[in-house]
């Protein structure tokens, strides 16, 4: 994901270009320049009790995705 900057908030909906280089690194650019990012993971996104509790309206649907995540750890 791109991180949060002038420059990112103009791509949305726009193409970028990315790169696998030969070490490992990989590297998103937009015209030719260099964009920073973070790799999204998913097994590292949790949903902790407090959101559950904090967001009355989404509380059902988020308990029931914590409860999904533990069954998959439990696994």
């Amino acid at each position: 994901m791109l991180e949060k900057s002038e420059v990112s908030r103009g791509l949305v909906g726009k193409y970028v270009d990315t790169y696998a280089c030969p070490d490992g690194r990989l590297e998103v650019r937009r015209k030719g320049f260099s964009l920073p990012y973070w790799v999204f993971e998913p097994d590292q996104q949790r949903v902790s009790h407090a959101a559950i509790t904090e967001n009355k309206h989404l509380s059902a649907a988020l308990a029931y995705a914590k409860e999904i995540q533990d069954t998959q750890l439990a696994e």
